[in-house]
């Protein structure tokens, strides 16, 4: 499967003519094949947010509510979640019909041995992104999750880990990590083998045409640059000007 908007279009597709349910991290006890769809943000909230919509538009066609997890950061230099543009994209995530959760960064808190202090500041993060949805988030997702957390297949009351053993090890779990599939996503759904999948895809990388990760990052930096060349506008008088001179 490549990285185009075409070709996740015909996996999800797939996904509904080989007879499986899309489900959140909420109600997957409701299907008996159940295929969770989750997306991490890592950098690009705007790619997020044209994602949902896609999502949205393809489950309109099925006649299906196509739902997917969309995992945010908090922790993170690439967006700030405050911002009102910030809060408008993630609101046009909900509007979509989609799921947000937390993405987590523990290197943010520095080195926990014994994961003593971990659900303190996961917690803490959920109440803060619930407060800025106004809705209530209770699933967290690890960013790039150290081998000890995943090993301690963490649980806690009224929070649901998506790398605990029944989202990551009972379910069929694939990744598009750095634009690679470690295995074949499209075959793993046509084959029809798995009676439960959870699929993790990370919007950055789908684009009209199929682009390599060297396009694509200079499309988002392109973009970053254009956004902090208009903020400096927008609050340095004659900023330009400096430039110029």
């Amino acid at each position: 499967m490549d990285f185009t908007f075409d070709s996740y279009k015909k996996l999800a597709q797939t996904i509904f003519e080989k007879g499986y349910e899309y489900c959140s991290y909420h109600d997957y006890l409701c299907s008996k094949r159940p295929c969770i769809l989750r997306h991490d943000i890592d950098f690009d909230l705007e790619r997020a947010a044209k994602f949902a919509s896609f999502e949205k538009r393809i489950g309109d066609e099925l006649g299906v509510s196509l739902k997917s997890t969309y995992f945010v950061l908090l922790n993170t230099d690439f967006y700030n979640v405050y911002s009102r543009t910030s809060r408008q994209l993630l609101s046009m995530i909900i509007d979509a019909g989609q799921f947000v959760g937390l993405h987590f960064d523990e290197t943010q808190y520095g080195y926990d041995p014994d994961l003593v202090n971990i659900k303190y500041h996961i917690r803490k993060e959920l109440d803060v992104l619930s407060d800025i949805v106004e809705q209530k988030i209770d699933v967290v997702s690890m960013h790039r999750p150290s081998k000890r957390f995943l090993d301690a297949d963490m649980q806690f009351p009224g929070v649901i880990n998506s790398y605990s053993n029944r989202f990551f090890k009972d379910f069929k779990y694939v990744s598009d990590s750095r634009m690679n599939w470690r295995e074949n996503v499209s075959n793993i759904v046509e084959s029809g083998n798995y009676n439960s999948i959870n699929i993790l895809t990370h919007p950055i990388w789908y684009t009209e045409k199929q682009a390599g990760h060297s396009a694509i990052i200079n499309e988002f930096l392109n973009r970053v640059q254009l956004r902090y060349d208009r903020l400096l506008n927008e609050n340095i008088s004659n900023y330009r000007e400096f430039l110029e001179k």
